[in-house]
């Protein structure tokens, strides 16, 4: 097959020769040069008959019209990873002029040079999806793949023109190219779109939506708690003891996997419902112009094309690009972590890779508009958003495993292999011993029971239940149960800044009026000399222009005015009423005639008010301290008018740069009498001062990571704010200790070697100006050095970094909805100091597991060890599947269960974090196991002699055995509460009182099968005399200072081993 394309545009591919009738020359090009290199190897340069049109990969959906198909793709079904290759490929691909990716579909469109076949785009389609195509200098951001690189051609303006209906996306960044362009582009007007346009727009692009996580499904909880190898053993012991003709037994073992689902689904469930109780969605209306009308519509009606009226508050539910902005800032902390309101304007920006923050002539979904007004023409909606991408990306995030999750994976699969071999060999010895297939293979299946610890599945999940209700007291929501002890584990913190570590809105710190400096505080106004005199006539005037100049909202309630606007004016407002101002009446005093709002260029506000009287205001400014202080020529000191000498000046912008170095945002104050002073351009002001604000720090936040740090944890800050801001925030929160904290700023990463990247990530303390992806790069990085690493955040662009750490903390109150969503743990009030009662619960929470799990193995390993024992013994009765079900039921589940209700040690938040990679049980700790296990099977095979003895096989004998056995474990949950010997006093070995209480009744439980007949019978038992209680006595006795002494050698030999110097 062989094509024809202008000679320009093919890289001079092939051989030229004339056209016919003359004019441009065409360039005949071979269709194998566009196969992958592989086909034209084997096909000599042309393609054989085998070769199929198309690629395997790549299907075409639709392509009746030349230079435009539609195809569907192989693996870009709701994946970011391959959208991000396909579109980051065709931005590179001068022949390409839009493209347009549905992950809801997995279907691609694209529009392209008509030179080109439809065959030949889709080899071209899938040669990107093994990255062969990719051209250089092509965006690596995948939250941003449509930016446009450096080289890269633009489409002609008319070139293949869409239909209305249709309306692409523009392929390129639409923020770099001329505004008429970006209308024509999604096909816009001015006056809005007709009606029955946007609604065939709406059909043909869908609803403006991003996809909901649906929370897991009752079903999908209740099975998820069956996922397991012990578990699915028991399923097949139950199935076995229905085959030989045990139903009871059958019917017991399916109780006891059914009631340890049950823990499980009622404590998941219960979180989950209050994670979705604070995390409603609901819908906002939005202000669109359609047919030269405002209409209100809902706001999964927006489409591409629409023109969307911005008002003050309103939140914005699309991209879009300005048209026009009067004063507009919009607040996109929750998409860029950057606190301050961002001002807009309808320009064209020249750098085509500007990353979100600095877009200044687009607004994006997830934002709300702070103040002013304008007007912005919608070309993305819906999962083609920033945001939508962003989701997109936090879904192709997973968390690992927690240890507690890979331990007990591990422990159980072990168990199993144990268990199937030993029961395998019993089986096969007693069948070669002659003692029946089906006699043998109910033992097989009673050794069974025994070497799989019914209670493990339950206590590990009542433990960390136990620990999601005590942190659910302290606000803390735990989505899984695994995520109370992955908190535990962490060595790592993340904390974005803005919204969680800082409260979200702006109050101001300090003054400098006139020729002194104010602090403000929890007393007011202070001074170094004590309080400042509000009554001095620049201080009054100061507070006025605060009042004045702004657009808030004032609404009166009971408890007095509640102001309403952007963050940075209600704080000004806000100081003027606390400096005595009556706000309220000041603007009746003055009222405003005219606001010119700061634009890009002009970095200041001025209010223009009617002038009632000589000491009214007619001009009220506010802005940048050097712009304002440019319009300045006398200033007021002392109730005096001064002229600014260099000195003045010197000192003022002095005090500006130190306190904008430490983070504050700095605004200039300043007024004019005169009434003929044009507002557009005003002149001979007098200068009142500077105000100084930030964000302010959460309460207790620099106590918090003090205790981190003692903890052992490492604390790291990522933000989209400016460095100095993040620095400051780092130096007073203690971030790095007393050490000065490491800031990295994220543009600089790009040029990093993959090697120096690491040791960057790893030596930093504070990250900023990062995006979405770059978070999730950050913590993707840490994780690879062995961390395991928790992070918090409150924003939608924190989503992708929740979801991939191993640890996910969002907030509850202020928090963005989808970070919620993708978050294990949400702090329902906000207050982060609770997260360290919950690192203390977590490690609390591993240290019982252990404890019960130390007790188990123990216990389960004696009952194997007797089974066995029993099985060599000629004409010896075996234990039968039901005493090892009482066994494991009653004296493995409650002492084990109070083990898990052990009090914190003293100093948890004390010791380094454990090593994430270390098992829970070493090789040397399993033989420390065996040994405990076999002096507890000795003592019961003591006994169980004892009566072959006296009265050979039979109930009896089994009731010595079993007595002993069960004996013996309780009291071996006493040795069981420390890894250390500490002595045989009442404290140590009954000092919790969850343990005495389970022992107590365990004990109860088990003179119930000798003393209650029916039961005896059940599990084949026989009354016992005194001399067999003596027998049973001192079985356990022994059992017991038997593993209290190998506990006392193990640590004299550890304390030999690591003396305390």
């Amino acid at each position: 097959m062989w094509v024809e394309a202008p000679a320009r545009d093919m890289l001079g591919a092939g051989r030229r020769f004339p056209a016919r009738g003359g004019g441009e020359h065409k360039t005949v090009i071979p269709l194998s040069i566009l196969l992958p290199m592989s086909v034209r190897k084997k096909s000599g340069g042309v393609p054989p008959s085998d070769i199929p049109l198309f690629p395997a990969r790549v299907g075409l959906r639709h392509g009746a019209v030349p230079g435009r198909a539609r195809y569907s793709v192989d693996g870009l079904y709701r994946s970011a990873v391959t959208r991000a290759k396909l579109e980051h490929g065709l931005a590179g691909d001068p022949q390409v002029t839009r493209a347009r990716i549905d992950l809801r579909t997995g279907n691609l469109l694209v529009e392209f040079d008509r030179a080109l076949s439809h065959e030949e785009m889709a080899w071209r389609i899938d040669g990107l999806l093994d990255g062969k195509a990719m051209a250089p200098g092509v965006a690596k951001d995948p939250v941003s793949p449509r930016q446009n690189k450096p080289g890269r051609k633009k489409p002609v303006p008319g070139t293949h023109e869409p239909s209305p209906a249709s309306a692409p996306r523009v392929a390129e960044g639409w923020h770099a190219v001329p505004l008429e362009e970006a209308l024509a582009a999604v096909a816009a007007r001015r006056e809005g779109l007709g009606v029955e346009e946007a609604a065939s727009r709406l059909r043909e692009q869908g609803p403006n939506e991003l996809p909901v996580g649906e929370p897991r499904s009752d079903l999908a909880l209740f099975l998820d708690q069956f996922k397991s190898l012990p578990v699915a053993m028991l399923g097949g012991s139950a199935i076995m003891s229905f085959a030989t003709g045990s139903p009871l037994d059958a019917l017991v073992t399916l109780g006891v996997v059914g009631a340890n689902g049950g823990v499980g689904y009622a404590m998941e469930s219960g979180a989950e419902k209050t994670i979705r109780d604070i995390t409603g969605h609901g819908e906002h209306r939005v202000l669109v112009r359609r047919e030269g009308a405002v209409r209100d519509i809902a706001s999964r009606e927006v489409v591409p094309g629409d023109i969307v009226v911005l008002t003050p508050g309103a939140f914005i539910e699309a991209d879009a690009r300005i048209i026009e902005a009067i004063g507009l800032t919009v607040d996109e902390s929750s998409l860029t972590g950057e606190s301050v309101p961002v001002p807009k304007h309808a320009g064209t920006l020249d750098d085509r890779d500007a990353p979100l923050g600095e877009r200044a002539n687009c607004i994006f979904r997830g934002t709300i508009v702070d103040g002013g007004s304008g007007l912005a023409v919608v070309m993305a909606t819906g999962v083609e958003t920033e945001i939508g991408r962003i989701q997109a990306l936090t879904g192709e995030a997973r968390p690992p495993q927690t240890p507690i999750e890979r331990e007990l994976e591990r422990m159980g699969r072990h168990l199993v292999y144990l268990s199937l071999g030993v029961c395998g060999g019993v089986f096969a010895l007693g069948v070669a011993r002659g003692l029946g297939t089906m006699p043998m293979l109910k033992s097989a299946v009673a050794l069974a029971v025994a070497a799989v610890p019914e209670g493990l599945p339950a206590i590990a999940t009542s433990t960390l239940a136990l620990g999601l209700g005590e942190l659910k007291k302290k606000n803390v929501l735990v989505r899984r149960l695994e995520a109370v002890e992955g908190l535990g584990s962490l060595n790592v913190l993340c904390f974005d800044k803005t919204g969680t570590l800082t409260q979200n809105k702006m109050t101001v710190e300090s003054l400098l009026v006139g020729a002194e400096t104010v602090h403000l505080g929890v007393d007011g106004f202070g001074t170094e000399d004590g309080h400042a005199d509000l009554t001095r006539h620049e201080m009054k005037k100061f507070l006025e222009v605060a009042a004045l100049c702004s657009e808030v909202r004032i609404e009166q309630n009971g408890n007095g005015p509640l102001f309403h606007g952007s963050p940075t004016e209600v704080a000004l407002v806000d100081l003027a009423a606390r400096g005595g101002v009556d706000v309220a009446a000041v603007r009746d005093d003055n009222p405003a005639d005219r606001i010119v709002y700061r634009t890009e260029r002009r970095k200041f506000m001025v209010s223009r008010h009617h002038r009632i009287s000589e000491e009214k205001i007619s001009l009220a400014v506010k802005g940048s301290p050097d712009q304002v202080l440019q319009h300045c020529r006398v200033m007021e000191v002392d109730g005096v008018l001064g002229v600014i000498d260099d000195a003045a000046r010197a000192r003022i912008v002095a005090e500006n740069e130190r306190l904008g170095g430490e983070g504050l945002r700095v605004l200039g104050l300043a007024y004019s009498h005169d009434p003929g002073n044009d507002p557009d351009d005003p002149k001979d002001l007098i200068w009142l001062g500077l105000v100084a604000m930030k964000d302010p720090l959460r309460g207790g936040m620099a106590d918090l990571m003090a205790e981190f740090h003692k903890a052992g944890i490492r604390t790291v800050m990522i933000t989209g704010d400016q460095p100095a801001t993040a620095h400051a925030i780092a130096r007073e929160v203690g971030l790095a200790g007393d050490a000065a904290p490491v800031v990295v700023d994220a543009a600089k990463l790009d040029s990093l070697s993959p090697e120096e990247f690491r040791r960057t990530i790893a030596s930093g303390n504070v990250f900023a100006r990062v995006s979405p992806a770059r978070k999730l790069e950050i913590i993707r990085a840490l994780q690879e050095t062995g961390m395991r690493v928790g992070m918090t955040g409150d924003g939608i662009n924190d989503g992708p970094a929740l979801r991939a750490a191993d640890v996910g903390i969002a907030m509850g109150q202020g928090g963005a909805q989808s970070a919620q969503d993708v978050a294990d743990v949400v702090i329902r009030d906000d207050d982060l100091t609770t997260l360290g009662a919950g690192i203390a619960q977590g490690r609390a929470t591993y240290a019982n597991i252990r404890k019960a799990i130390h007790f188990l193995l123990a216990t389960n390993l004696s009952e194997i060890a007797v089974i066995a024992a029993e099985t060599m013994s000629p004409g010896d009765q075996l234990e039968s599947p039901m005493e090892m079900f009482w066994i494991n039921l009653v004296t493995d589940v409650l002492p084990a269960l109070g083990l898990a209700l052990e009090e914190p040690e003293q100093g948890i938040m004390s010791v380094p974090p454990r090593d994430p990679d270390a098992p829970m049980f070493t090789p040397d700790y399993y033989k420390m196991l065996a040994s405990e296990a076999g002096i507890i099977s000795a003592s019961a095979l003591a006994a169980h002699g004892y009566g072959l003895l006296r009265y050979g096989p039979g109930p009896r004998t089994r009731s010595l055995t079993f007595s002993t056995l069960v004996g013996a474990q309780l009291l071996h949950a006493l040795s069981c509460r420390h890894d250390r010997f500490h002595g045989l006093t009442g404290g140590e070995l009954f000092g919790n009182k969850y343990l005495n209480g389970t022992l107590a009744a365990a004990g109860a439980l088990q003179v119930l099968p000798l003393a209650w007949p029916p039961l005896r019978r059940l599990l084949g038992l026989a009354p016992i005399g005194i001399s067999d209680g003596l027998v049973i006595g001192g079985g356990m006795l022994a059992s017991f200072a038997g593993n209290e002494y190998l506990l006392a050698r193990r640590t004299m030999k550890d304390a030999a081993s690591h003396p305390v110097s």
